[in-house]
């Protein structure tokens, strides 16, 4: 019986290439973002989902107009679900759910007198001056942090089961929140 290493090989050699390994971002490291193409897109989702938002609100006299709108957050893997919470402006993100794909998307309540803050925020970050350490935008954490954003869309379910509520967000059965 011949040797195993005397047997006829394939030489591939030719057609080997090499390129720098790029993990799956998470920790405390990722992939650099491009400033101007990510803030100005995030801006650009904010402005729509607000838009949008503002819409459909309930316009029923017997109730107190609403104050604030919940938008739905699909946050970069590895960021913490708190990150966009500011808590003096009363901003603060609810439920969280993850997808398929293992993302995760958060509904975070925007109260209307908070809008011009997240405005704002979006602004410094585009245009504001770089930090003398590290180079980096201002709220690059906050910013950076946000995949999408998109308007959440809330359907009451299972209230007549005698079972605890739930709140849908999207247009899925699957993505379900259980109320606390």
């Amino acid at each position: 019986m011949p040797s195993r290493f005397n047997l006829p090989h394939i030489d591939i050699i030719a057609f080997a290439t090499s390129q720098g390994y790029v993990g799956e971002q998470g920790g405390g490291s990722g992939a650099v973002r491009e400033r101007a193409a990510h803030g100005q897109r995030v801006q650009n989702e904010l402005r729509v989902a607000l838009a949008a938002a503002d819409a459909v609100k309930p316009t029923d006299t017997r109730l107190e107009p609403p104050t604030g709108t919940f938008v739905e957050v699909e946050s970069k893997r590895g960021t913490p679900p708190d990150v966009l919470d500011m808590k003096t402006q009363d901003i603060r993100t609810g439920a969280v759910k993850t997808t398929e794909a293992n993302d995760r998307v958060i509904a975070l309540y925007i109260p209307d007198h908070a809008r011009p803050v997240l405005e704002e925020i979006l602004n410094n970050y585009l245009s504001g001056p770089l930090s003398k350490v590290g180079n980096n935008p201002p709220n690059k954490k906050k910013v950076e942090s946000i995949e999408a954003i998109r308007t959440a869309q809330f359907r009451r379910k299972g209230v007549d089961s005698g079972r605890a509520p739930y709140l849908a967000i999207g247009g899925h059965r699957s993505e379900c929140y259980r109320l606390r």
